[in-house]
């Protein structure tokens, strides 16, 4: 967790009044304020917003590539199934007739 100042040299009164629970100097303080990035709160605000939005897409992203590897491996495994089933057939001779495999398929 961090902490921006909203323009350089701010004092915000929940950081003066934490120093103080602390302990701290005033010289403490200060040294410490002076060492916070400041910055404009509308700006800050568009920066935050938008990580937040990069960091949904690269969550969507993964999500994406989760399904896309759960695809690849499904249609792998169904290539291997009719590779296997081809392998096996191959060498099947038809016992019926021609009329009556037709009949069976219109079934």
């Amino acid at each position: 967790m961090g902490c921006v100042l909203c323009r350089p040299g701010a004092r915000p009164h929940d950081l003066v009044l934490a120093a103080a629970e602390q302990d701290w100097s005033q010289s403490q303080l200060d040294d410490w304020l002076c060492q916070l990035p400041s910055c404009d709160t509308r700006t800050l605000e568009r920066l935050l917003t938008a990580a937040t939005q990069r960091l949904s897409q690269d969550t969507q992203q993964e999500t994406r590539q989760t399904q896309l590897d759960d695809l690849a491996t499904e249609v792998e495994y169904t290539y291997e199934e009719i590779s296997l089933l081809h392998a096996l057939t191959q060498n099947l001779q038809i016992s019926k007739a021609p009329s009556e495999l037709a009949w069976l398929a219109l079934k």
